[in-house]
């Protein structure tokens, strides 16, 4: 692994993914699942049914004043 696993920052990206899926799924008109295959899975949730598979990408901001 190239780099230091940062359970911090995975915890929130699983509130982001968890926050959108239900947006997700109502701008989709599906029911997604979770890609639980590995942590580092690429891509977040998909719907095997319509054949539709999602990453979601969220951002953090860090403000420093001087």
């Amino acid at each position: 692994m190239p780099f230091k696993f940062n359970k911090t920052l995975w915890e929130l990206g699983r509130k982001i993914e968890d926050d959108t899926l239900p947006e997700l799924n109502e701008y989709f008109e599906c029911n997604f699942e979770r890609n639980e295959s590995d942590i580092f899975d690429v891509l977040d949730f998909k719907d095997p049914e319509k054949k539709i598979i999602v990453e979601v990408k969220g951002e953090t901001l860090s403000i420093y004043s001087i």
